[in-house]
This record gives structure tokens, C-alpha cells and sequence, in this order.
């Protein structure tokens, strides 16, 4: 069920594998999603709010690295759209 050897992808933004219940482009879709929600302004703001400033500014830059993660993986999802 491994879609490739390409070890590169093995990293945690990639999906590396076929889901017997979705395809790979809706699992890749899905967990840009999930890490989308998970690095929200709402948790960012929680934290700061909360005097968890050190929390709060990682959450930001997970935030920016999961945005820029998805706009880079528009093509990968093309790629694996077709397996």
C-alpha cells in the first residue's frame, strides 16, 4: 500500500501510503486540514491570552509552515490524484 520510495516524503507532509477507505489526495487534503485547525488563529490567540506566550509563537510559525506546506503540495496532490 506504500505509493513510493521516495524517502524524501516520508515526513510527516506527505501522504506515504493508500488508505483502504479514501484515496491518497483525500488523505494528503484531509491532514492539510487537520493541521490547518490544529494551528488556528483561535489556538494562537488561547495561548497568548493565557500567558502561554511561548506556546502561542510556536503555534504561529506551525501555522506558517502548514501554509506553506499546502501551497507546495498542490502538485504532490496531482501526483498521487492519479495512482
Amino acid at each position: 500500500r506504500l505509493l513510493h520510495r521516495n524517502w524524501e516524503r516520508y515526513d510527516a507532509q506527505h501522504a506515504v501510503f493508500r488508505p483502504s477507505l479514501m484515496t491518497p489526495a483525500e488523505l494528503q487534503r484531509e491532514t492539510n486540514t487537520a493541521m490547518a485547525k490544529f494551528y488556528s488563529w483561535d489556538a494562537i490567540f488561547s495561548y497568548i491570552m493565557n500567558f502561554k506566550f511561548y506556546e502561542g509563537i510556536l503555534n504561529f510559525y506551525g501555522k506558517r509552515a502548514v501554509r506553506k506546506a499546502a501551497a507546495d503540495c498542490e502538485e504532490y496532490i496531482k501526483e498521487i490524484g492519479g495512482l
